[in-house]
């Protein structure tokens, strides 16, 4: 018995012990946020601009609504001087459940008779915008309800503002309330780039121009996020985002040029959006543009996603390009994969002669013959001599590379072209082996994929050109990429048929093809003679002439996606030619004091028969058609002398015979 008591003495003693040490405590209890909370009682862990609760300062008052009405609980906020165009608050909501905000969004009724400016307004979950307005006093009091995602951190509200001759709008949020009730907004996976940071730039801006412009799309709308870029006097205004293994597969935005610049001459500009060398957009952006919605797939691998603007300046300065709330998105879309490639300009020119530029002439934009700006690539013209002609080339190493092709757009640049800038021949080279050429035409732009021989080491870009009276033509090539892609499967002698015809164009017909494949057909010289895109499974090309004698051309096959394939020789017959007549199947009778007679015996109906007097056959004299098999002339006047004369059969569906030689006897 006393052992039990014993016993029960040390459990309570345990016991009290861990009651005094706190080893045993009462459950814990995670934090629940209140079902319904106003921002009012909510600390902004950051603002920017004027910021207020519930009234204005001492001497300004209370909030009113834009009819007058006096609230009693509310935020207002407006920008300050020092905050250029932007006033806004930040609260952190990280893990407390709301599902909703709600508030009566509404302009004071004391800064709104007469010039106070424009303001717009925009409520962001982190980095993703969930409303914008372009507030006005017409719209009275906006009822606002708006999910949010399970996963928001950080809720924003942005204000930007231009002020009036009068002064600034003051924003009110009538009643703002982080809600539980309803239901979340799906979550998106998405950040803005300056979150990400830009890796490289220059004529960059984050979110407005400096301390007191604000960005504008092209309809004068304020911009409440985004990026601008711009130049001073023309040239490249980029920005890079490194995005390497972040799973980024969309990159979405809204594209136009600032409102502020486009009244008078600001120039002009373009666009380009790449994702390591791999162009994915490019567009020439004009005051007439509308705003632009874009949305890229970002290739598999890509580590860096670039934006260039490329831009000439006018007499009034340049351009501003705005990209308008822009996102990298990671969506369910399955990531794209794009053949292996490099831009020229990334791989470098390991040798060069005359002049060659990258990505533009100094400050000047590539420009196509058409004026269209181009945003890389690579230029080449002359020496500047007094010499005639001369040349300029690029030559690169791509030796272990793995690439079997090149892909660019070729053209001669629209700045030198008006006058005489004489003559220009394009030639690109694999190795000592020419693979294309060309004489330029004012108005080329050849889009061209040239395949290059297994093995090539080096590639070379090649301009032969003779000056004008005001200098020499400049050439670009837009967009040049090494790549590697598949190669067209050869075409089967079996599918290629040819008809030589007479007197009609001649048929070539390409049977067993698949939809939108490219037919060329070559001539000996390896001259493009026609070519041809498959909309089913066979194709019909007509040539004029392929030749009267037998001959051989050669064909390729361009499926979607692929290169060109090897050549396939084809041979074709010659055109028929009727047989020859024999001299004794001819009899001539040289009458006097009237018609020479010529028989010609053993003919086939149909036969066109022509009597000549020269030997090559310039001078007809006579000529007849054959109904049975005899067929009989006669001439005015052989001679009174012997002489010669030259006849030919040209038999149905044949060419004309070679003439034979037939005397005659004198009168």
């Amino acid at each position: 018995m006393g052992s039990i008591i014993l016993k029960r003495k040390l459990v309570f003693l345990f016991l009290f012990f861990l009651l005094i040490t706190g080893t045993i405590l009462s459950p814990k209890h995670s934090f629940a946020a209140p079902a319904e909370i106003s921002l009012t009682e909510i600390k902004a862990y950051d603002y920017s601009g004027y910021f207020y609760v519930n009234q204005w300062s001492d001497t300004e008052g209370s909030l009113t609504d834009v009819n007058g009405r006096i609230l009693e609980r509310g935020l207002g906020l407006f920008k300050s001087y020092s905050d250029g165009g932007t006033a806004s608050a930040s609260y952190n909501i990280d893990s407390m459940g709301y599902k909703t905000f709600k508030t009566g969004l509404t302009l004071d009724s004391k800064w709104i008779t007469g010039d106070f400016g424009k303001t717009a307004v925009a409520f962001y979950s982190d980095d993703i915008l969930l409303y914008e307005k372009q507030l006005s006093k017409t719209d009275g009091i906006l009822d606002i309800e708006l999910k949010l995602p399970s996963k928001i951190k950080n809720f924003h509200i942005i204000v930007k503002q231009i002020s009036g001759a009068k002064g600034t709008q003051r924003v009110v949020l009538k009643n703002p309330l982080f809600s539980t009730s309803g239901t979340h907004s799906p979550n998106e996976s998405a950040v803005h780039p300056s979150t990400i940071g830009s890796s490289d730039n220059s004529g960059y801006y984050e979110n407005q121009w400096d301390s007191y412009r604000v960005f504008q799309e092209i309809n004068g709308n304020i911009v409440t996020g985004g990026v601008g870029l711009t130049t001073n006097r023309g040239g490249t205004a980029s920005t890079t985002y490194n995005i390497d293994n972040m799973g980024y597969n969309v990159f979405q935005t809204k594209l136009s040029l600032d409102s502020k610049w486009t009244v008078g001459d600001y120039g002009r500009s373009a666009v380009g959006i790449y994702a390591d060398d791999y162009l994915l957009y490019e567009k020439e952006i004009t005051p007439k543009t509308a705003v632009q919605s874009i949305k890229l797939n970002i290739p598999k691998g890509t580590k860096n996603l670039a934006v260039v603007v490329k831009q000439l300046s006018g007499a009034k300065g340049t351009q501003g390009l705005v990209l308008i709330n822009p996102l990298f998105k990671k969506t369910n879309d399955k990531l794209i994969n794009i053949p292996k490639r490099a831009l020229l300009t990334t791989v470098g020119a390991t040798d060069t002669s005359g002049h060659y530029y990258t990505n533009g002439w100094g400050d000047l934009p590539f420009q196509y013959y058409n004026g269209q700006i181009v945003t890389a690539g690579v230029g080449l013209t002359k020496p500047y001599s007094y010499s005639i002609d001369g040349s300029s080339y690029a030559e690169y190493d791509i030796r272990n590379m793995g690439f079997n092709a090149l892909k660019t757009t070729i053209s001669l640049d629209s700045k030198w072209l008006t006058g005489d800038y004489g003559t220009t021949r394009v030639s690109i080279y694999a190795d000592n082996k020419v693979i294309y050429t060309s004489a330029m035409k004012k108005s080329d732009v050849k889009n061209l994929t040239v395949r290059f021989p297994g093995n090539t080491k080096k590639i070379k870009l090649l301009v032969n050109q003779v000056n004008g009276a005001k200098g020499a033509q400049r050439v670009v090539f837009g967009n040049a990429v090494l790549t590697s892609l598949p190669v067209s499967s050869k075409l089967e002698t079996s599918q290629v048929s040819i008809k030589n015809n007479i007197k009609s164009d001649d048929i070539i017909t390409v049977s067993n093809l698949s939809k939108n494949e490219k037919i060329n057909v070559y001539n000996s010289k390896k001259q493009l003679v026609v070519s041809g895109t498959s909309l089913g499974s066979s194709l019909t090309l007509k040539v004029k002439q392929l030749g009267s004698p037998k001959g051989t051309v050669y064909i390729t096959r361009t499926s979607s996606g692929k290169l060109e394939s090897d050549q396939l020789a084809v041979g074709y017959s010659g055109e028929p030619v009727s047989a020859k007549i024999n001299a004794n199947q001819v009899s001539i009778t040289n009458n006097k004091n009237k018609d020479d007679v010529i028989t010609v015996k053993s003919l086939n109906k149909g036969d066109v028969v022509k009597v000549y007097g020269d030997a090559k056959s310039k001078k007809l004299l006579g000529s007849g058609t054959v109904s049975n098999n005899t067929l009989t002339i006669k001439v005015k006047q052989l001679g009174t002398k012997k002489g010669t004369v030259y006849i030919t059969r040209e038999s149905k569906g044949k060419l004309e015979s070679p003439a034979v030689a037939v005397g005659f006897k004198a009168e």
